[in-house]
């Protein structure tokens, strides 16, 4: 983790809000790996609004997470093995 965090450089400004009509636009499959936990994103709201508007998203919810996330490789590579093969 000490390399992580030598190269690391943090956010200062808060991340961008996309506007339901520009989630609606979006036609490529979205993942979306979402940390129930989070203090940074309101997690449930991310995850309602996906699911809303976003056609192709698949949504990876993990209720009990905080916000860093781990051991996500698997769920990665299933969803761009189904992107690949359809």
């Amino acid at each position: 983790m000490a390399i992580v965090f030598k190269n690391m450089t943090q956010r200062n400004k808060s991340l961008p809000d996309l506007s339901d009509e520009s989630l609606k636009r979006l036609t490529m499959p979205v993942m979306a790996i979402l940390a129930g936990q989070d203090v940074f994103v309101n997690s449930q709201s991310a995850k309602a609004r996906l699911e809303k508007n976003v056609i192709h998203s698949r949504i990876h919810f993990l209720p009990e997470s905080y916000h860093s996330i781990t051991n996500q490789t698997q769920p990665v590579l299933e969803f761009l093995r189904a992107v690949h093969e359809a």
